[in-house]
């Protein structure tokens, strides 16, 4: 989310559990069950407000179409 909201770009973490620079949140991750993660900078006249996280079970789950999917939907 952090990065997602200070470089105003799409973060995907498809390997939670094994990605060394979600290091903080990996047990907590295993404990949730989660294996995929994405943050999506929200902009409202040009100007940031947040960030839409999904987290997934699935590992890999974030593919180019569902990430496109989701670009299209913050857009809006």
């Amino acid at each position: 989310s952090g990065t997602a909201f200070r470089e105003d770009r799409i973060v995907v973490n498809n390997d939670m559990q094994n990605n060394p620079l979600y290091g903080p949140w990996i047990e907590k991750a295993r404990k949730m069950g989660f294996h995929s993660s994405i943050a999506l900078p929200l902009r409202t006249k040009n100007k940031k407000i947040g960030t839409f996280n999904i987290y997934g079970n699935v590992k890999n789950y974030f593919t180019e179409e569902i990430i496109k999917l989701l670009e299209e939907i913050v857009q809006d």
